[in-house]
């Protein structure tokens, strides 16, 4: 009760004010219609339950999910390629049976409920106070458009981002068992939608070079761990081993045209082929990869050889991982050949690390500047109506990302001591 009421007028406007608006936010989700692509987890659900259907990756199948589904939603007739890991089907079996509004609501809140939950966890790690906290949480959520377009297109983006989060916490402690359960969710989320691949990977690499080996056995068998129960829940599911390879080729087999810039397919490789009439999607990809793992190569490096004997604390060490693997969490979408507008929400670690007060305090000015801009620049196709000139949107959107990846691995997160929020309760500025 003391702490309660030594909060400041304006830390309680701002706590009520984020109270209120993801109450608003949760009103807005429920009422969704024809409820995005929830319809086709939903339709896959309901021909898996059919005694006879085929795979559900064959184009046999796939007609008869469209079909399903165009029951159901009338007036969302185009044709949807299933995309869907065999553990985000199985998963997904939880709500889509039955009722289609209602496994809509039972989704939308879960999503909403891992973007709240995720945003805490990625806040207190951080060090935000309460006051700084709040803001940075508003603003996210009245003004970051990937997370408006994730809620509209009830895609499964929120729910990965709390996989994430509940990664981070456990590297938190800088234990080995900490650094398994990292491993072990960071690939659960690889599993469920492989957007998040370079999450993983780059905090793997990035501990390689700063030969921090023990740490890299632990998150490598927590990572082989998460694959292995991933594997086993979708076979189970959809009654064979096979689904994963049938899922693989079929997605190998994808083409461009099923992921067009205008659906707001944001990838830089789609921006380039729009432009130059070539396909690059493999060159850039592994190019960007090579690029990006250099980057964060050379910024570990760094670190390990300015921190040797230095005797900086533990939060430091564990704000490295953090860092490295937000930053792999915006280099797939820099260079990936499939990144819809809504997967800009994995660049949110990003944001939270930036913005933070402490980074604010220790570093110029500019830096928060510049990815406030950034930040910026990712939202502002929606805020000013670009979505009917894609290539702008696009680009705009990409550089946004490239500049928070840019600034989030010139220099490592500045903090010594304990990692807690700076002043009493918070800090003023977000």
């Amino acid at each position: 009760m003391q702490a309660i009421k030594s909060l400041s007028s304006v830390t309680v406007l701002l706590i009520v004010t984020a109270c209120a608006l993801t109450i608003h936010q949760w009103n807005e989700e429920s009422s969704f219609n024809p409820y995005g692509d929830f319809t086709f987890y939903w339709a896959t659900n309901k021909y898996i339950q059919q005694p006879s259907c085929a795979d559900i990756y064959s184009s046999k199948g796939e007609q008869a999910i469209n079909e399903l589904r165009c029951k159901a939603v009338p007036q969302g007739r185009f044709f949807y390629t299933v995309r869907n890991t065999p553990l985000m089907t199985s998963l997904l079996s939880a709500v889509t049976p039955g009722n289609l509004e209602l496994g809509a609501r039972k989704f939308h809140l879960i999503s909403l409920a891992s973007f709240v939950i995720a945003s805490v966890i990625l806040l207190w790690l951080t060090g935000y106070g309460l006051d700084s906290g709040a803001a940075l949480y508003l603003y996210l959520l009245l003004l970051f458009a990937p997370l408006s377009m994730d809620s509209e297109c009830a895609s499964t983006n929120r729910i990965q981002l709390v996989l994430i989060a509940a990664a981070f916490a456990c590297l938190r402690p800088m234990v080995l068992i900490g650094h398994f359960g990292a491993g072990l969710f960071l690939f659960l989320g690889v599993m469920l939608k492989p957007n998040t691949i370079f999450v993983p990977m780059f905090l793997l690499i990035s501990l390689a070079a700063r030969r921090n080996w023990r740490a890299l056995g632990a998150e490598a068998a927590g990572c082989l761990t998460g694959a292995v129960l991933g594997f086993a829940v979708g076979s189970l599911f959809l009654g064979s081993t096979r689904c994963w390879s049938e899922w693989l080729v079929h997605i190998m087999q994808l083409h461009a045209d099923d992921s067009p810039l205008n659906w707001l397919n944001l990838s830089m490789p789609i921006l380039v082929e729009t432009i130059t009439g070539v396909d690059l999607t493999k060159t850039l990809f592994f190019l960007g990869f090579a690029l990006t793992s250099g980057r964060i190569i050379s910024f570990s490096r760094g670190l390990s050889a300015a921190d040797a004997g230095s005797g900086k604390s533990v939060p430091e060490s564990f704000l490295v991982d953090f860092q490295a693997a937000s930053a792999g969490g915006i280099a797939f979408l820099l260079f990936a050949h499939l990144c819809w507008s809504h997967y800009y929400t994995f660049a949110i670690p990003m944001i939270c690390l930036l913005m933070s007060p402490r980074w604010s305090q220790a570093q110029s000015g500019m830096y928060t500047i510049l990815a406030l801009i950034a930040v910026n620049a990712i939202g502002l196709d929606r805020e000013l109506g670009l979505y009917d000139y894609p290539m702008l949107a696009g680009w705009l959107t990409w550089l946004g990302a490239l500049w928070l990846f840019l600034l989030g691995t010139t220099r490592s997160f500045p903090v010594s001591g304990p990692l807690e929020p700076t002043g009493r309760h918070s800090d003023s500025r977000a």
